[in-house]
């Protein structure tokens, strides 16, 4: 089968350069962006998938839905369009000029897929909790704004080099609209099937909900279903659901409940695998709450992996309280007494310690000799810095004068990845959101000869930046809602300050 672009062919303002992959939804090329000179992702839906222009018209809706996310764990849309392929001489065949040619251009991930981290790479369980817990976090912003992604898999998230995860495709399942035979979903164990509404089916075998399955509307607790399906597949290398065929993979999804996940993995934590149960229940009723309530919990299980019990789970834990009572009780008595002698003891001494210190007026200071100092940053002159909220990132702007550029640094691990170019004038007044996903910052805009500075948003574990007003002369306060920000705004010719608020949602 050949593809629908060639290197060095032309589609609207963009030049292919070579295929990255393809798939059911179509197919992905590396492409340049002429007008803004940056290498994009280019995603190519066949015609063979558009069957109407009432189809083709939901088609965009919801993919302008998509695109209004803005957030670091999901990857950027930059435009949906379609237009007639240009060979490298710049002509139009016929053939393309009465079947232009839908695209996608969205922004271009250089890393794996979280199916090759957890196949082919073995990545350590750890590590694939940690990046599931960033897709978490990008799909309970999706959530929030009201869109299903229908259609998570390994497969669409990508991990960049950096270790960043960001979720793909959103909405794209909805596409695909045809009947199955029986015998084509007997030889297709994993094939795509969606429909749109109730009454037709939307996802991918093996990580569909219980209500894909029956055809049934779904919310965001189905996204939570086929996520629990990707965290068993993570922490034991295989699919909660598997079959020979389609039709027996949707019925244990119905019927039957995954191999206990300790039979597989025994260092799996007891927390994780309760998690997972909990993602995996057949009623969504029964299933955790929220993708953001999943999102922390997979954090908080990542950061304290190591001191986290692989056997004790709550109910062993219960039982061997309620048997060990008995045999226990005379010790507790006599250790009860035991302790509050010494308690009473400590308390005398707490009490003298404290007219001690009292007297002396500077007991229980730190020393300014004891503090220690750590150097995090060694990029030349340092222009301006900012620490996130929750203490993870620190953003900065620095190197050598002319060619300053914005970087974050994982305080974690230590890992540091440029979010923006060397640049004159530096990148200064940096300032994160109050949840952390974004970066604010001044800069001149080479657009605008003005000498103005321009406030500019970038999330904080890259993309691109995104202009918000100009003429501002402080750095920017949040308001306690994160909705509303506030600068200064000087008047030179008036010898005047005025104090702007600029409502960031408008």
């Amino acid at each position: 089968m050949s593809r629908a672009l060639e290197p060095g062919s032309h589609i609207s303002h963009y030049r292919v350069v070579g295929p990255l992959g393809a798939g059911g939804m179509g197919e992905v090329y590396l492409a340049q962006d002429l007008s803004l000179e940056r290498n994009v992702a280019l995603k190519v839906l066949p015609p063979h998938l558009i069957r109407n222009e009432e189809r083709v018209r939901r088609f965009v809706l919801e993919a302008k839905s998509a695109s209004s996310l803005s957030h670091p764990n999901i990857v950027t849309i930059y435009e949906i369009g379609q237009d007639a392929v240009r060979s490298r001489e710049g002509e139009t065949s016929a053939e393309a000029a009465s079947s232009p040619v839908h695209f996608i251009s969205m922004e271009l991930v250089s890393g794996e897929t979280l199916a090759a981290k957890i196949h082919h790479e073995k990545t350590d369980l750890r590590t694939l909790l940690g990046y599931l817990a960033q897709a978490a976090e990008g799909l309970a912003k999706a959530h929030a704004a009201g869109i299903v992604h229908r259609d998570l898999k390994p497969g669409n998230i990508m991990v960049s080099k950096d270790g960043f995860a960001k979720v793909l495709d959103f909405g794209l399942a909805k596409l695909t609209e045809r009947h199955v035979s029986d015998e084509e979903a007997t030889n297709a164990p994993t094939a795509t099937e969606a429909r749109t509404g109730q009454g037709t089916i939307i996802g991918t075998v093996g990580y569909m909900s219980p209500e894909q399955v029956q055809a049934k509307p779904v919310d965001h607790r189905s996204d939570i279903f086929s996520f629990g399906s990707i965290l068993y597949e993570a922490a034991t290398r295989r699919r909660p659901f598997m079959a020979d065929t389609s039709v027996e993979t949707m019925h244990k999804i119905l019927r039957e409940t995954p191999a206990p996940i300790e039979e597989i993995n025994r260092e799996a934590p007891a927390e994780l695998r309760r998690l997972i149960r909990r993602c995996l229940a057949k009623d969504p009723n029964q299933r955790l709450d929220s993708m953001k309530t999943l999102a922390l919990e997979l954090r908080e299980i990542a950061e304290e992996y190591e001191s986290l019990s692989a056997t004790t789970t709550s109910a062993s834990s219960a039982a061997s309280v309620l048997t060990a009572q008995p045999a226990r009780r005379r010790r507790l008595i006599a250790g009860l007494f035991a302790f509050a002698a010494l308690a009473l003891a400590g308390a005398g001494f707490g009490i003298y310690e404290l007219l001690r210190d009292r007297e002396a007026g500077v007991a229980g200071k730190t020393p300014f000799q004891a503090m220690r100092m750590t150097t995090v940053a060694s990029r030349g002159e340092i222009i301006s810095t900012a620490l996130s909220a929750d203490g993870r990132y620190l953003a900065y702007s620095g190197g050598p004068p002319g060619k300053t550029s914005l970087w974050m640094r994982q305080l974690g691990t230590g890992s540091e990845a440029q979010l923006l170019p060397p640049q004159d004038p530096p990148p200064s007044c940096l300032t994160f959101s109050p949840d952390g996903n974004y970066l604010y910052y001044l800069t001149g805009d080479k657009k605008e000869a003005t000498g103005y500075h321009v406030l500019f948003q970038i999330p904080t574990l890259g993309g691109t930046p995104r202009r918000r007003t100009s003429d501002v002369d402080s750095a920017i306060s949040f308001a306690p809602d994160g909705k509303r920000v506030c600068f200064i705004r000087g008047v030179p010719h008036k010898s005047e300050a005025t104090l702007v608020i600029l409502d960031l949602e408008s």
